[in-house]
């Protein structure tokens, strides 16, 4: 089944943290006198988010099945607004983990019925920045930027793959999956 429910998953990369995405605001480059920042702030506003590819890995448990997602190459652009230059941020690897439970569906016991067990746990791997910045100050905004989109990126998929209603009629995009590939 697992090579069919890699296509069965609609992952789109731009929709877990869209272009226009403000990353961080008004980040002070100069310094900071009486609560007030003096020469100037920027903005880190998201321009693209891709990945390399995705596979999904399904076992059966006793009393449900394990379905872990690995991103390859997860990459993320963002333009620094007020400085002129570009970040690109990337994670050589995502797991995702999560948990579904298996019955027979409701108004057809012959069918399936696949939910989530759970929550999603998101980790990201081999964190890595670059930059086009070139002045010292732009290094602290890259370690803040890095601090601060590992959340944003792992809330994103958790917000992507989590099961939208709990045990209601919809079901989280690889519970779907699954329930796809069963009844085919």
């Amino acid at each position: 089944l697992e090579p069919v429910l890699t296509g069965l998953v609609p992952l789109d990369a731009n929709s877990l943290i869209p272009p226009g995405t403000v990353l961080i605001e008004d980040y002070c480059i100069g310094v900071i006198v009486f609560g007030a920042c003096v020469g100037g702030s920027v903005d880190v506003v998201a321009t693209s988010t891709s990945i390399g590819s995705f596979g999904i890995d399904v076992d059966s448990m006793l009393d449900f099945v394990a379905g872990d997602v690995v991103v390859n190459n997860l990459e993320l652009n963002a333009d620094v607004q007020g400085a002129g230059c570009s970040v690109t941020l990337t994670a050589a690897t995502t797991t995702i983990i999560s948990d579904y439970t298996l019955s027979p569906e409701p108004l057809d016991p012959n069918s399936i019925d696949v939910n989530a067990s759970g929550p999603v746990n998101v980790s990201l791997g081999n964190f890595d920045d670059s930059y086009d910045c070139g002045f010292i100050l732009i290094d602290l905004l890259v370690d803040l930027i890095v601090g601060d989109i590992k959340p944003t990126v792992v809330q994103g998929f958790e917000d992507f793959l989590a099961d939208p209603d709990g045990p209601g009629p919809d079901d989280a995009p690889i519970a779907e999956a699954i329930e796809v590939a069963l009844d085919g």
